[in-house]
């Protein structure tokens, strides 16, 4: 499953075939609300409280037909939990297998989450997710069991949201790797001349 604003981004990217130039997107860790519990709470009623009946009423329908444009289907079923150990297991399938499972992983999240009502709180819902990307399945369980990289992917939290400024996602920090020190944000869902323009400020440095 790719949302909308990721689909804009490999849009983006797409036009600069044939120009000799590599992209790499790299997933970072980042929480809407890290005091969540893992068995969740009932995801209407959160957002309900979050945004207020009205607003949450007018914004359903408005994402499901933003979702079906791209053939998302959104649901607004299951729980909103804490999203810790997926952060976890994101950074756990980059270091093990490298980017591409990485994204995997997330494509696989967002659809437990957003398609299939599941409760990212779950253990066996990330163990589902790793397998389905390609880890070991038992190798996975026995990571997110443990506390391994909790301290690492907090510490990074940490930096983003202070470094950064973030207080909500989407979030894109783009960077060139000749261009040591520029890097250029955005916030927020963008359409593709967004990152195109500061694809294009970096190939004129």
């Amino acid at each position: 499953m790719v949302l909308y604003w990721e689909k804009a981004i490999e849009k983006a990217i797409s036009l600069f075939s044939g120009r000799n130039v590599d992209f790499e997107i790299s997933w970072r860790p980042f929480q809407l609300n890290p005091n969540a519990s893992e068995e969740g709470v009932d995801k209407m009623n959160y957002y309900e409280m979050k945004f207020g009946k009205e607003r949450t009423e007018r914004m359903i329908p408005y994402m499901k037909q933003i979702g079906a444009s791209e053939n998302i289907n959104f649901s607004y079923g299951g729980k909103v939990a804490n999203t810790l150990n997926s952060h976890r297991l994101i950074e756990y399938a980059k270091k093990k297998s490298g980017l591409k499972c990485q994204d995997q992983v997330v494509d696989s999240l967002f659809k437990s989450y957003f398609e299939k009502e599941e409760n990212l709180g779950d253990l066996s819902v990330l163990v589902s997710a790793a397998e389905i990307s390609g880890l070991d399945k038992t190798e996975a369980e026995a990571f997110l069991k443990s506390d391994e990289g909790s301290a690492e992917v907090r510490n990074d939290m940490k930096n983003w949201r202070y470094r950064y400024r973030v207080d909500g996602v989407p979030f894109f920090i783009l960077s060139a790797e000749d261009d040591a020190g520029a890097e250029y944000t955005l916030s927020g869902a963008q359409e593709p001349n967004a990152f195109t323009q500061v694809f294009e400020q970096f190939l004129r440095k």
